[in-house]
């Protein structure tokens, strides 16, 4: 399971933000540094200057929200695999609404290793079958 001390410093800063309920912009600003260059230390693309936020445990929908931008999958797809909307996974990832159906898919979705090939696999299977729905 994955836990706050497996987070890359752009995670942390990612959901410390979140957390905060601010936006890139509102963080950077807060922080006095551009948008440019806290958006790439969020992606893990420079360090230089960057805080380390300190979390505490970490959250079911945080955990899943980390779990699916590790595997590069997006919203709409995550969202077909769960059988729900684009917009209640989003609501779920943030928190806003009960993450049991997150808890539940990774709780029975394996995390070692290749488990992100299998969900971006699971993924585009689920993408075909909407498109073939129509």
């Amino acid at each position: 399971m994955l836990k706050t001390n497996d987070l890359t410093n752009g995670e942390r800063l990612f959901l410390a933000r979140r957390r905060a309920g601010q936006n890139t912009h509102a963080r950077a600003d807060e922080l006095g540094v551009s948008f440019y260059r806290y958006n790439r230390w969020e992606k893990d693309e420079d360090t230089e200057g960057a805080p380390k936020p300190r979390l505490g445990p970490l959250r079911a929908h945080e955990r899943s929200h980390v779990l699916r931008r590790r595997a590069g999958v997006s919203v709409q797809d995550f969202a077909r695999v769960l059988d729900v909307s684009a917009w209640w996974l989003t609501q779920m990832e943030a928190g806003v609404v009960s993450p049991e159906r997150l808890t539940a898919f990774w709780r029975d979705f394996p995390t070692e290793k290749g488990w992100e090939d299998r969900l971006r696999r699971k993924a585009k299977r689920a993408a075909a079958r909407a498109a073939r729905a129509g």
